[in-house]
This record gives C-alpha cells, structure tokens and sequence, in this order.
C-alpha cells in the first residue's frame, strides 16, 4: 500500500508575502527545501483548498490555511533479498548496520543483486518508500563497520541534512604500512582518476577550479605504532568516495591490504626481521585494513545524541595481534 503524508498549517505575520517554498520551509522544518519544492510543483500543495504549484508564488496572506497531502511512491528499483544483516539498533527512525567485508551497499554497475540494499528492502520493507532506502551514507565494499540508515522520510531528511552540516560523527580503524610519526589532518581535494576510472585521485593545483574537484578532509591520530606499520583513528569531515584510501596513500601511507591505491599490493610481508606468523597474516590479508568503528549523532526523533561502535572484525584483529 501506498503511504500518503498529510500536513497542515497556517501562515503566521512572518511568513505574509514569502515565497511559498520558503514558506514551507519555516513550517515543515524536518522536511528538506528540495523535497518541498518537488511536492509543490507535483500539485501536492493547496492554499485555502487551491492548488498552487509555483514555488515562487507570493501572495501569502495572513491565516492562509496550507495542505500537504503526498504519496510516497517507491523510489528503488531494488529487490528484497533474504540477505543475513548484523543490526546493531533498530527503533521506528533510525537502524544501524555493522556491514561485513565483500558487501556492496546498493546496486550498481555490475551488480544488480545480493548487496545491503537488497537485505534492508526484505527485513525492512517499508524502507522502498524512500530514497536509496534509506541508506544515509555509505563504505566500501571491502570496508567494514557501521552504516546509519534512515526508517521514515523525517528521519531521512533530518540525517541526510545532518551530514551535509557535518553534525555526523563518522570515526574508522586503519592499519597503515609504515611509521605515522603524529596525527594531523589531511585536507586535500579529491577527483575521478580520468586514466582509471576506478580510482580516484588528489586533484592537482591545476585542477583544483574544476566542478569536478570535491573538497575532501580527513582527520586522524595514532591509535597504536608496531614495527613497521601504525593503528590509525580517522574521522571524516567530509564523505567522498575512498576518502581515507586516497588521502593515506597521498601522503605515503597506504592501508595494508589495499588492492587499489597501495603501492606495496603483493608485498605486503615484504619485512624480513617480522616473525614468520606475521608474515603469513600480512600475506593473506586481501582487502584494505579499514573499518568504520564508531557512529554519532542526534537522534532524529529525540535530538538527544546517540554512539554507536562496533570492533574490527576477526581478520582484521588477527592481523593487529599478529604485529603486536
């Protein structure tokens, strides 16, 4: 069945004369601005029992009666699947999922079944009302640790614009090749690779004005230094694709294991004065050392901040006490 939202106000001294989408904005706060307009020029929209589809309409007057009424339609395309999920919370606004290594979050070139989506939209299947079914944010496929997603469209819009103001607290375990002397930040622009699109890049001075250049800023600490390699914490303050991964390797530390932006792939156990065991773990470890470990921020429902954190998972701790 269809779910249809229903919404109503009335236009107080301040709002005389504002655009209606501003307007909107003010009275259904929880609502995005974007979202608003798209329902005012789908006719979704009615002043005093008129329709009005101009979201640059401005003759608002004082006690004006606003109606709301929209269906969600289904925004994936995506099928439930019966797919195992560690769910680390769940409640009627917000779930939590620790995402294993070798699971793609959604659909996409190449894969058009068996990712996280595809489990959320079974256990969960109201969440095909909403976009991305209501995934706020995403890792990597051989990226381990908590994703956040949203269960109704307020929740949605309020987390997804949370982390737009950066007010998500996003912090990830990495284990590095090589010794981390201090913690510091990387604050480094971030592009498509245009000779491997499969990668992306720190941009150059040169193309730092492109629209395709995205800001990209990375802080991280030492969690813990071993022989030849160093524990990091790392938090986001921006989300682009293989942030960490790029930034690490940018500045001559790559994560052990991965297959893509580390120099030293398949030499990994390269340290002759590392025990024989050590070696072995380093040899076998196949995808890159990083796991989103903790997630915080204010419950959509409640404004009260929420933590969440989840442990590296088993070969990713053989390898921390293989170094030991």
């Amino acid at each position: 069945m269809i779910k249809e939202i229903n919404l109503s106000a009335t236009i107080q001294e301040p709002l005389v004369n504002a655009r209606l989408d501003v307007a909107l904005k003010e009275l259904f706060k929880e609502y995005s601005r974007a979202t608003l307009t798209s329902w005012i020029k789908q006719g979704a929209v009615q002043i005093n029992g008129v329709v009005q589809s101009l979201p640059k309409f401005k003759h608002l007057k004082l006690g004006d009666s606003i109606i709301i009424r929209v269906k969600l339609e289904d925004h994936s395309l995506a099928k439930g699947e019966a797919i195992a999920l560690n769910v680390v919370y769940e409640d009627l606004d917000v779930i939590v999922i620790n995402k294993p290594v070798g699971l793609v979050v959604h659909p996409g070139a190449g894969v058009a079944n068996g990712t996280l989506m595809n489990g959320l939209l079974y256990r969960f299947p109201e969440l095909s009302k909403l976009p991305r079914a209501g995934l706020v944010h995403r890792i990597d496929k051989d990226t381990s640790g908590l994703l956040l997603i949203a269960r109704n469209l307020k929740s949605y819009n309020y987390l997804t614009k949370a982390l737009q103001r950066r007010e998500i607290n996003r912090e990830y375990l990495a284990l590095v090749r090589g010794n981390v002397l201090t913690g510091g930040v990387i604050d480094q622009p971030i592009m498509r690779d245009t000779q491997q699109r499969v990668r992306m890049k720190v941009a150059s001075k040169q193309a730092t004005t492109s629209a395709k250049v995205r800001q990209a800023v990375t802080y991280y600490w030492i969690a813990k230094k071993f022989k030849h390699h160093t524990l990091l914490r790392l938090k986001l303050a921006t989300g682009r694709t293989h942030q960490i991964r790029v930034h690490l390797a940018f500045l001559g530390y790559p994560i052990v294991g991965d297959q893509v932006y580390s120099r030293f792939k398949g030499k990994e156990d390269s340290f002759s004065d590392l025990n024989a065991n050590a070696q072995a773990v380093l040899r076998s470890f196949k995808h890159q050392a990083l796991h989103a470990a903790s997630l915080t921020f204010k419950h959509p429902a409640t404004l009260e901040p929420v933590s969440f954190s989840a442990s590296p998972p088993l070969d990713f701790q053989r390898l921390i006490d293989a170094l030991i």
